[in-house]
């Protein structure tokens, strides 16, 4: 078998085996999340921890929506 056809089927093998790890995270996922993912608050909850992670604090949007909606 030639380099390249090794190659070709070493990526195809592990294209197979990431296929089947992502249906198990899927699953492991599926069963951590909650079903509330309509929830204004929730939502607003998962913005300002994104821009926490990135450094971002100055504004939280739940203040910011108590603020708009006095």
């Amino acid at each position: 078998m030639p380099e390249n056809e090794l190659k070709i089927e070493l990526v195809k093998e592990e294209y197979l085996l990431a296929m089947d790890k992502d249906t198990e995270i899927k699953l492991l996922l599926k069963s951590a999340l909650i079903d509330v993912s309509n929830d204004r608050l929730v939502y607003m909850k998962g913005i300002d921890a994104s821009y926490n992670y990135e450094g971002y604090n100055t504004y939280s949007l739940e203040e910011l929506d108590k603020e708009i909606n006095r």
